[in-house]
């Protein structure tokens, strides 16, 4: 939807930058072979959530936001699993963050975990499920690159729960968008 309408013959329309990642990421969609309706039921959602507007318009905030969900979601994890490591970040012995030790309402705790979540470029993954009963539900830019975003534990589950998922790069068409603006 245009954040501006056209008045009349020769005006023009005025589109927001969410805007134009809906158009680039319509156009994946439609390159990936899926129906209008779908497609329409997509962005109905995407819209509904409003998570694609957080995360184009303010990606530093949006990251703040992902490591407070991030926190609650490792601290109900570990008390809900067995399997769960505890550990929430583990990249060498020196600097193992775990679980236990951080509190999602601390702005420092907040903070790192920002900082190990942010890429250096924007990058998300849009991950729309459709579930064996027919409903759908979408984790929308989750902030990693694809590989990352694969191997998180949350996404096990989602994806056993679905008869379908849908993986779409949004960093990678937010990259497209932002060259051809420059231009």
């Amino acid at each position: 939807m245009p954040m501006v309408d056209a008045s009349g013959a020769g005006s023009r329309r005025q589109y927001s930058y969410t805007n134009l990642l809906e158009f680039g990421l319509v156009e994946n969609l439609f390159d990936m072979g899926l129906g209008i309706h779908l497609i329409k039921k997509i962005l109905k959602d995407l819209r509904r959530d409003d998570n694609l507007d957080a995360w184009a318009e303010n990606f530093d905030d949006y990251f703040i936001k992902a490591a407070k969900k991030l926190i609650y979601w490792a601290k109900d994890q570990h008390e809900k699993s067995k399997d769960f490591s505890g550990y929430l970040f583990r990249d060498g012995i020196n600097n193992p963050i775990l679980v236990k030790d951080i509190n999602p309402e601390d702005p420092k705790d907040i903070k790192l975990i920002k900082e190990r979540l942010k890429p250096p470029k924007p990058v998300g993954i849009l991950v729309y499920g459709i579930k064996k009963d027919g409903s759908t539900e979408m984790k929308i830019a989750i902030p990693w690159n694809e590989e990352d975003t694969l191997a998180t534990l949350f996404l096990n589950e989602y994806i056993h729960q679905s008869k379908a998922v849908l993986i779409v790069n949004m960093g990678r068409i937010k990259e497209r968008i932002d060259k051809s603006i420059e231009k």
